[in-house]
C-alpha cells in the first residue's frame, strides 16, 4: 500500500489482479479499480509529486497510472523474463528501479518508458529491499544472498563493493534522511549501520536482538533509529552510537512492520497479534492500540501530515485510523492482501517491501509462466486445501522458500507448508515421469510434501542449515572417513580443510 504525497489517498494492490484507491477520509473506494495486471499485484509507489503510480505484477510487467484519471500513462514495461517484485521512483520522479525475481534490478526512464542501460546485476539471490536515497543518486538492494548493493543511478554502475555482514537474508533496508547511513535488517538477528559515501559499516556496534529483525525505520533527525524485532519487541537506538535508548513491549508475537511520523515523535508497529501500535518516540509510552484485524498484519504507514495510519492485513482488509480520535475511519476495505505489501513511509525513503517467493511442488526454478495462471484453481484462497488431486492444479500456502542459489537450477521442492505462503503450479517437465510426492497431514493446520527422490532430501537440508558440517562434526558422524563437503554448492564447515573436495552421489 502507499499514500499519496498529499495524504488524501491509500492505494492497496492484491492478488486479485487490481489496484484501488481509497478516500482515506472516509475509508471508503475512490473511483475505480486499476485493472490490466494478469496476475497478483506486489508492490505500488507513488511519485513524489503525486502525479504518477507504479504497479509491479507477477504478469512480469510493471505500469504507470495517472492518479487522478485512473488510466494507464503508456503501454506496459516489459521485457522481464521474472516476475516482478518491488518498484521505487526517484525523489525527482524521472526513474523507476524495479527489482525482479531473476535477481537484477532495472532503471526506467519515467518519461519514455525506456530501459536506462543494462540491468544492475550482482546479487545471486532474489532482491528483498529496493531503496533510494533523499538525494536520488543512489540506490540501494538488498537480497537473501545475505548482502547490500549500492548503485549509482546515474552511471548505472555500483558505487561499492557489496555490504557484507550478515549471515542470513536481509529482509529491509532504509536510508537516513541526511543521506549519509544506512541501516539493514536481517534474519540472522541483527541490524547493521552503513556509511553511504563508502559502503563500509559505520563506527558503531552491531545491534544485536534475541531473533530476527523485520523492519528498520529512520527518525527525521538521522539519530532515531526503530528496529521490528521477531521477539515481539520494537527497539529504538541512537544510530550514531549504536547505543539502544527503549525497548517498546506490547505485542505477543513478531512485530512485523515499523513506521517513524514526519516530524520524529511517534513510531507505530505492526504484529502478528493483529495489533497496530502507536507509541511516544522520547518515552517509549504506548499511546494508542488500533484492534479490528482477525490475523497478521504485515504492514503500517503514517499518512505525510501524520494524522492517520494505515495498515494492510493477512485477514485481506486495508484499515485506516483517525489518531487523534484512535478509531477507524470508516469501513474496512476488504481485499485479499496475502502478502506483504509496499508502503511510502518518509519522504525520499520509498520502500518496496517485496513479495515471498511461490514454489512448484513438481520442480524448484523460476517463477511460472503467466501461460500457467489459468490452470490455478482459485477458491479456498484463505486455507490450507486437503489433498492433491491427480492432474489437477490446486493452490497452496508455503513458508519462504529456500535461500540456496542452486534451487534455481536443479533439485525438487522438500518444504513445510503453512497457511500464509501461496503455492502456485509451474510447468511440468515432459522429459521423465515424475514420482509423487508423499503427504502428511498434521494436527496444527500445516501440511508437508515429501519428495521421495534423494537428490531432494540433499537440496533441502542443505538449504536448511546452509554449511557444511564442522571438521568436529565431520568425526563424531563420519569417523575414520576423510571429510568431504556434503553440500557441494557451499565452502568447507568450520575448522575443515578449505580444499576439501565436493561429496559425489
Amino acid at each position: 500500500m502507499a499514500f499519496s504525497p498529499d495524504g488524501r489517498l491509500l492505494v492497496s494492490v492484491s492478488a486479485d489482479t487490481t489496484a484501488r484507491f481509497w478516500d482515506v477520509t472516509s475509508g471508503r473506494p475512490d473511483g475505480a479499480p486499476l485493472v490490466g495486471h494478469a496476475d497478483d499485484v506486489q508492490a505500488v509507489a507513488f511519485s513524489a509529486d503525486g502525479r504518477r503510480l507504479a504497479t509491479a505484477s507477477w504478469d512480469q510487467t510493471v505500469r504507470l497510472w495517472d492518479p487522478i484519471t485512473h488510466q494507464p500513462n503508456g503501454p506496459p514495461l516489459d521485457g522481464y523474463e521474472h516476475a516482478v517484485r518491488g518498484v521505487t521512483f526517484s525523489p525527482d520522479g524521472t526513474l523507476l528501479a524495479t527489482a525482479d525475481a531473476d535477481d537484477a534490478v532495472r532503471l526506467w526512464s519515467v518519461d519514455t518508458g525506456r530501459p536506462l542501460g543494462l540491468d544492475l546485476r550482482g546479487h545471486t539471490d532474489e532482491v528483498e529491499g529496493l531503496v533510494s536515497s533523499p538525494d536520488g543518486r543512489t540506490l540501494a538492494s538488498a537480497g537473501w544472498d545475505r548482502t547490500v548493493r549500492l548503485w549509482d543511478v546515474v552511471e548505472t554502475i555500483t558505487v561499492s563493493r557489496p555490504l557484507v555482514g550478515h549471515t542470513d537474508a536481509v529482509e529491509d533496508v532504509a536510508f537516513s534522511l541526511d543521506g549519509r547511513l544506512l541501516a539493514t535488517a536481517g534474519k540472522d538477528a541483527t541490524a547493521r549501520l552503513w556509511e553511504v559515501s563508502s559502503g563500509r559499516p559505520y563506527d558503531v556496534p552491531v545491534l544485536d536482538h534475541p531473533a530476527a529483525v523485520n523492519g528498520v525505520a529512520f527518525g527525521r533527525n538521522s539519530r532515531l533509529l526503530a528496529t521490528a524485532g521477531a521477539d515481539g519487541a520494537l527497539r529504538v537506538w541512537d544510530a550514531e552510537t549504536g547505543r539502544p535508548t527503549g525497548v517498546l513491549d506490547g505485542h505477543v508475537g513478531e512485530v512485523t512492520a515499523v513506521d517513524v511520523s514526519r516530524d520524529g515523535r511517534q513510531l507505530l508497529s505492526a504484529g502478528v497479534d493483529g495489533t497496530v501500535r502507536l507509541w511516544d518516540a522520547a518515552s517509549g509510552r504506548q499511546l494508542m492500540e488500533f484492534t479490528g484485524n482477525a490475523e497478521e498484519v504485515y504492514g503500517v504507514a503514517f499518512a505525510p501530515d501524520g494524522a492517520s495510519v494505515a495498515s494492510a492485513g493477512k485477514d485481506g482488509t486495508v484499515r485506516v485510523w483517525d489518531v487523534a480520535r484512535g478509531r477507524q475511519d470508516g469501513p474496512a476495505a476488504h481485499r485479499p492482501h496475502e502478502r506483504r505489501v509496499g508502503r511510502r513511509v518518509q519522504p525520499g525513503r520509498e520502500t518496496a517491501r517485496l513479495g515471498q517467493r511461490r514454489w512448484d511442488r513438481a520442480a524448484v526454478g523460476p517463477p511460472r509462466p503467466p501461460s500457467a495462471r489459468g490452470a490455478v484453481d482459485r477458491r479456498d484462497r484463505r486455507g490450507l486445501r486437503r489433498g492433491v488431486q491427480p492432474g489437477r492444479a490446486v493452490p497452496r500456502r508455503i513458508d519462504r522458500g529456500p535461500r540456496d542459489p542452486a534451487l534455481r537450477q536443479r533439485g525438487r521442492l522438500v518444504r513445510r507448508s503453512r497457511a500464509d505462503r501461496p503455492l502456485r503450479p509451474g510447468p511440468r517437465s515432459g522429459d521423465q515421469p515424475r514420482r509423487p510426492a508423499a503427504r502428511q497431514r498434521e494436527p496444527h493446520g500445516t501440511a508437508r510434501l515429501w519428495d521421495r527422490e534423494f537428490d531432494s532430501w540433499l537440496i533441502a537440508g542443505c538449504s536448511l542449515l546452509n554449511r557444511n558440517m564442522s571438521i568436529q562434526e565431520w568425526h563424531q558422524v563420519l569417523p575414520g572417513l576423510p571429510y568431504e563437503r556434503t553440500c557441494p554448492e557451499l565452502p568447507a564447515g568450520p575448522a575443515a580443510p578449505g580444499d576439501a573436495p565436493a561429496a559425489r552421489y
